[in-house]
């Protein structure tokens, strides 16, 4: 019954609103290796979904030089980062796969067993990021809080197999109930090839408010409220309900 559905936002959201120090970017880049004079580009995989994407990474490294003029995180999803699907690119120069701050348990179906300082930590990734390309995941709505420029995958590459996993098309993959109320509101850009990917990382390193109104109506739709007091409002709840 609606009566017994409260509404409290995002309890794993609350640190992006209270968490009051970040590294600066030049902090952040000593830290990792990077070239401080490039924009760092995340790229977020959905893990077992698209267990096929380090293609996307070849591909823009490459086919399109991507590290030519941009520092790239690879961030690894919990549900297969056990298989180390990155570790190809972890010698490249520009490239820091992050994969050491996220705990896995065998306790929970998709392994993800967070702490405060994983949690701290991917809110560093974030904030230092420019733009943030993934697929049709939640992550983007973690990228809204920081108002950062989202650019999906949405094109096809040949898959390079290593197993008997299937391999689905991306047409298909973003045909789901959770991921058409973010494309509903068009606050991401759906890049179709490399090309795109790249035209617009450009376009949103030149102008990073483009789409930011988007941005903040996805959240306030989805989310209910950024405010950093989710995880009290559903401690309320349990507590009145007893």
């Amino acid at each position: 019954k609606k009566e017994d559905i409260f509404p409290c936002g995002f309890p794993q959201f609350d640190i992006y609103v209270n968490k009051k120090k970040y590294l600066s970017k030049e902090e952040f880049c000593q830290k990792v290796g990077f070239d401080c004079a490039k924009p760092i580009i995340l790229y977020a995989s959905e893990g077992l979904w698209t267990h096929w994407d380090a293609a996307y990474i070849e591909d823009l490294i490459k086919n399109y030089n991507i590290l030519e003029k941009y520092n790239l995180i690879l961030r690894p999803h919990f549900s297969n980062m056990q298989d180390k699907p990155y570790d190809q690119f972890s010698n490249y120069k520009g490239v820091y796969v992050d994969d050491k701050n996220v705990r896995l348990t065998t306790m929970f179906g998709d392994c993800w067993d967070p702490t405060f300082e994983n949690m701290d930590w991917l809110a560093e990734i974030i904030n230092v990021s420019d733009v943030v390309v993934t697929f049709m995941s939640t992550f983007v709505l973690d990228s809204f809080a920081y108002n950062k420029p989202v650019i999906n995958i949405y094109y096809d590459l040949p898959a390079q197999k290593a197993d008997d996993k299937p391999v689905i098309p991306m047409g298909a993959l973003y045909n789901c109930t959770h991921y058409n109320a973010v494309l509903a509101e068009k606050s991401t850009i759906l890049a179709r090839n490399g090309g795109d990917v790249m035209e617009w990382i450009e376009k949103f390193i030149a102008n990073p408010e483009i789409l930011a109104h988007e941005r903040q109506r996805t959240l306030d739709k989805l989310c209910y409220k950024l405010d950093g007091q989710s995880a009290k409002r559903i401690y309320q709840v349990i507590f009145n309900s007893m």
